[in-house]
């Protein structure tokens, strides 16, 4: 996945941008150019709430006093080079970033983990952190799906409603009677009565 095309999509589709901004992060591109762009779409989205264009990308570059002249014209002519991009699909787009984050994310810890044994430190990184920034970095998803769809997940629950369950019978009768002739599987079952 070119990480031009990912800014390509964050600049002029405005679906793939909702899905994918949150999640982006400018240690996934090795260029410097690439690492601006990324830092300025996710400052104009901080603080304006929308979706940058590419000119208002270009004047962010072109007015910020920190960069030298040479990283002004690398940033606008990448800027320009991602607009002038064809636009891919949204969700092809979405899926080949999703991958290409991971295996950022991934290689930035594998960098980091060998920059520590070669040089013995690194400016955010010890030895015991490892595990745990290689378990951050293999859970890197972009889904974002929290309970159900009610109309998109129907099929899936009329099935599950309508699916007729394998029961467990006891040995005594009148309490299958009772529960509908058995007892179901991953069910919780608190017997009562008096004493």
């Amino acid at each position: 996945m070119e990480s031009l095309q990912i800014l390509s999509g964050l600049l002029t589709q405005p679906t793939y941008y909702r899905r994918v901004i949150a999640h982006m992060d400018e240690d996934y591109f090795d260029d410097e150019s690439h690492q601006l762009i990324i830092r300025k779409i996710k400052e104009y989205s901080a603080e304006f709430r929308k979706q940058a264009s590419s000119s208002d990308i270009r004047l962010m570059i072109s007015n910020d006093m920190d960069l030298t002249e040479k990283e002004t014209q690398a940033g606008i002519a990448a800027v320009t080079d991602a607009k002038n991009l064809e636009q891919v699909d949204d969700d092809l787009l979405f899926k080949e970033t999703e991958v290409f984050a991971k295996d950022r994310a991934f290689e930035n810890v594998l960098r980091r983990s060998v920059a520590l044994m070669t040089d013995g430190e690194t400016e955010k990184l010890s030895k015991g952190m490892l595990p745990e920034q290689f378990r951050k970095a293999l859970s890197v998803s972009f889904t974002t799906t929290l309970g159900h769809d009610y109309f998109a997940d129907a099929p899936a629950r009329y099935e599950f409603y309508t699916n007729e369950e394998e029961l467990i019978k006891l040995d005594v009768q009148s309490i299958n009677d009772a529960l509908g002739g058995g007892l179901r599987r991953k069910a919780l079952y608190i017997p009562i009565g008096r004493t």
